[in-house]
């Protein structure tokens, strides 16, 4: 004898299976977008901190300054797969800036450096 599912058992379980697929597919469209953007997207695999410089602003602020040196991954545009090394500079306060992380998704802004 087969036994078979009732009509409860399946409300049930979409109860609790609806949200949770809901919430896989949002995470994975949210998560795995890159190349939908037209601005080049990076993710960081290293990065380094050095260079801590104690810094003091017009008004007797004081505050540090540290740099970290970035190695990141394209997500989007014709370099995609190729890794690329970027500086990040941030102060302790993180009054207008922040540190970046290992993993994190950062849009990235070109600029050709005085003299290059």
């Amino acid at each position: 004898m087969t036994k078979s599912c009732s009509k409860t058992t399946w409300v049930n379980w979409g109860r609790w299976l609806l949200p949770l697929v809901a919430f896989a597919v949002v995470f994975a469209l949210a998560r795995f977008s890159a190349p939908l953007y037209h601005a080049p997207i990076v993710q960081v695999t290293a990065l380094t901190s050095s260079h801590r410089q104690a810094v003091v602003d017009n008004f007797g602020n004081h505050d540090v300054t540290v740099t970290q040196h970035v190695t990141a991954r394209w997500l989007n545009t014709k370099r995609r797969g190729q890794h690329v090394q970027l500086t990040n500079q941030y102060t302790k306060s993180g009054a207008v800036d922040s540190p970046v992380a290992k993993g994190q998704q950062l849009f990235v802004t070109m600029a050709v450096a005085p003299g290059r």
